[in-house]
């Protein structure tokens, strides 16, 4: 097996001077257009946050910023918050997707990159350079995702958090888009790499390999995950309570080789098999709805699929794993494509 490497993805962020996009209470707001700096010591005009989809002042949870530069070689950035109407602002504290356990107030770019901030209780931001500035400009995009939003099934059923049958777009690449439902802190996410891509049929497929994840924080660690998997010839994997690149628990599927389904618990760099690896038919493709059952500290997983079918873990397994992220990836040259794509309360 390929050697496990994961960046947390964050939510989506754009800046800008104005609501363009988001008007449904499950999607992220964007404000357009992108905020362009120039030079080192410039401090942007203040940016509202105002009232989210679900009317809530103050209502936006996370973000994620969007850095594309022109003839980009090093620029210093970093973001002020105001929780008062916009008097008084205070630095606010972001970091790299591709680094999330590493915060601070400023943040040097040589790349276009995404950068997280927490937007919780804040009614403006502002947008700073200092520091090293090379670059003919620097644009600064912000995606803010509403605080609380969770839609429930008639009847007082689940609360969804992702559900998506990867109708989003029609073509392009899956990384950078959000469901359209529902508390996902969105958006999906890709350090590197060759992407998963929309076919405009209901699905996102990938024929290369890859040694990184497309990943979305779901904002839940207990509940059902389901991905449906149209089809699957190689080896691939689903991750789930995903925390970093060497602490989430993975599916292993491969249907390549050894022709089984494993789970793996990754703690600290280290692989732990949970429970008994299902074995599936060989030289067939192994679609199926691959559903996995989180409560407390406890996992089980099940697999529906005419080549590939049983349970792992059927009275549960224990897991030290807690985090948010989920995703999946190819490992091997082949194809895998997905049909939709869901987490939900039980």
């Amino acid at each position: 097996m390929k050697k496990l490497i994961y960046v947390i993805l964050a939510g989506a962020l754009a800046l800008g001077a104005g609501f363009a996009i988001g008007q449904s209470p499950y999607t992220a707001t964007i404000f357009t257009p992108g905020i362009v700096m120039t030079a080192s010591a410039q401090t942007s005009a203040a940016v509202p946050l105002g009232t989210s989809p679900n009317n809530r002042s103050n209502g936006y949870a996370v973000g994620t910023v969007t850095l594309t530069g022109s003839s980009l070689t090093t620029a210093t950035f970093g973001l002020l918050g105001s929780a008062d109407g916009g008097k008084n602002y205070f630095p606010l504290a972001i970091s790299a997707v591709a680094t999330p356990g590493t915060s601070a107030t400023t943040m040097t770019a040589t790349a276009n990159g995404l950068y997280r901030v927490n937007l919780s209780g804040l009614t403006h931001i502002k947008y700073v350079t200092s520091g090293t500035f090379t670059a003919t400009s620097i644009t600064l995009l912000l995606t803010a995702t509403p605080t609380g939003i969770v839609s429930r099934l008639s009847g007082g059923g689940p609360i969804t958090y992702i559900a998506t049958t990867f109708n989003e777009a029609s073509s392009g690449n899956l990384a950078g888009t959000s469901p359209a439902c529902c508390n996902s802190v969105g958006p999906w996410t890709l350090a590197s790499g060759t992407d998963f891509t929309y076919t405009g049929l209901n699905s996102v497929t990938s024929t290369t390999s890859n040694t990184v994840a497309d990943l979305i924080d779901s904002g839940a660690a207990n509940g059902v995950l389901r991905v449906t998997v149209g089809a699957l010839f190689g080896q691939a994997e689903i991750w789930a309570r995903t925390t970093n690149a060497t602490n989430t628990i993975l599916l292993f599927i491969d249907q390549q080789g050894a022709h089984t389904a494993t789970l793996y618990d990754y703690v600290g760099g280290v692989l732990t098999q949970l429970g008994t690896p299902i074995t599936g038919l060989g030289g067939v493709t192994f679609a199926g709805t691959y559903t996995f059952t989180f409560t407390g500290n406890q996992i089980s997983v099940s697999i529906s699929g005419t080549n590939l079918s049983g349970s792992i873990c059927a009275s549960g397994c224990t897991t030290s794993n807690t985090g948010t992220e989920v995703g999946f990836y190819l490992l091997t040259a082949g194809s895998m494509t997905l049909t939709s794509f869901n987490v939900a309360s039980q």
